[in-house]
């Protein structure tokens, strides 16, 4: 039987850690969870102390982590609404805003 400092589960990132992403793991018997929150490849919830890394733990986050789960698919799901390139919402709001359409004076956005 696992000890309460076990990881039994395999970190589970959802996102990009580079870019943001959230991970969790569930530790030991008491569903104790290890959870990261990643920006720019930096774990912000975690901290190293005399050579060794720790990171935040919460006790009974699975509603939370079930949350997180939907949200992502739900996200996934959802289409941008014009097909523009880039992996993320952001990055394709970026994409969508270099169009600069015309408007109905024949000047653009960036024209104002």
């Amino acid at each position: 039987m696992p000890g309460t400092n076990e990881i039994i589960e395999e970190q589970t990132v959802i996102g990009n850690p580079s870019d943001f992403a959230i991970g969790y793991a569930f530790i030991g018997d008491n569903r104790c969870t290890e959870i990261s929150m990643f920006v720019n490849g930096t774990n912000l919830l975690g901290f190293t102390k005399e050579g060794t890394h720790y990171t935040t733990r919460w006790l009974y986050l699975e509603s939370l982590v079930a949350w997180l789960n939907s949200f992502a698919l739900d996200m996934a799901d959802d289409p941008f609404p014009i097909e523009v390139d880039g992996q993320y919402a952001a990055e394709k709001d970026a994409s969508a805003r270099a169009l600069a359409p015309e408007l109905d004076d024949g000047s653009t956005d960036e024209e104002l």
